[in-house]
């Protein structure tokens, strides 16, 4: 109930009837954390009149305030590497993140994220290790002393190397592609028709709606949906459009291949 986005009189109505019960609210903070949704809930707990005890807030407090610190950071640090890798005239996209924050929740403060994904050209990979290696990152998946002859095997059997850069504490993963079934999003990738989100510093480029939807579903189905936060993400996303373009982009991503994932995203969401 804490989830529903946008908050409103009905998400508190619904709030309030879940916890008629009564709340075990330490397990109930263990589940927030390990689902990742700490900042979702404290913004619909706000609107409830339900008791919690008082240290309870305040370690949700608390860790809403990390979120949003975590990042403003990332939407530093990604406008700071789509510069670099404009300067090097590589195309890149950033996949979730700030720019879905953005798109789904209309603030970068709400959506916990855990490191920077960025979508590269398959073939410019080598390049683009160059560039992270300029901006201050290094390789840590694999690590600096895996043989660089064996790099491209590795990518084809892990799409998303990580680097991390020390000093500001970020890791960022670049991915070759989106999915490891090569039938799923077939034909998706960082040359694909994109939009900018605006952040406040700079406009990030990521997929356009029809194929940031299908990535979406392709990603929570991936991971059997095990975090809740995806599924809300999915949820505040969609929540942006009509019924009927709703419709139309479960129809894209029956064509991108990705039908049953749409499927199975939307009426987990609707439940």
């Amino acid at each position: 109930a804490c989830c529903r986005w946008p908050h409103s009189a009905d998400s508190a109505a619904a709030i309030s009837a879940a916890a008629v019960a009564g709340v075990d609210w330490r397990r109930f903070l263990r589940i927030l954390k390990r689902q990742r949704v700490e900042a979702l809930a404290k913004r619909a707990l706000e609107l409830t009149d339900i008791g919690m005890p008082e240290d309870v807030r305040a370690d949700i407090v608390a860790a809403s305030l990390e979120i949003a610190r975590q990042n403003l950071t990332h939407v530093a640090e990604s406008a700071r590497l789509a510069r670099a890798f404009d300067t090097a005239n590589m195309q890149l996209l950033f996949l979730k993140g700030v720019s879905l924050g953005m798109l789904a929740y209309g603030d970068v403060s709400i959506k916990r994220e855990r490191d920077i994904d960025i979508l590269i050209p398959a073939a410019e990979v080598e390049d683009a290790f160059r560039i992270m290696t300029s901006a201050g990152y290094r390789r840590v998946s694999p690590g600096q002393d895996y043989p660089d002859r064996k790099i491209r095997a590795f990518i084809n059997n892990c799409k998303e190397p990580a680097w991390h850069h020390d000093g500001r504490a970020t890791l960022v993963e670049l991915h070759s592609g989106l999915a490891d079934n090569p039938l799923l999003l077939k034909g998706v990738d960082a040359y694909s028709p994109h939009q900018l989100v605006p952040t406040g510093i700079g406009a990030l480029p990521t997929l356009r709606d029809a194929e940031l939807f299908a990535y979406l579903c392709v990603h929570g189905a991936t991971h059997a949906w095990s975090r809740l936060k995806w599924l809300a993400d999915l949820a505040a996303f969609v929540r942006r459009f009509e019924p009927a373009d709703i419709e139309r982009l479960y129809e894209e991503a029956e064509k991108l291949g990705c039908g049953r994932c749409a499927a199975q995203g939307l009426l987990l969401a609707q439940d």
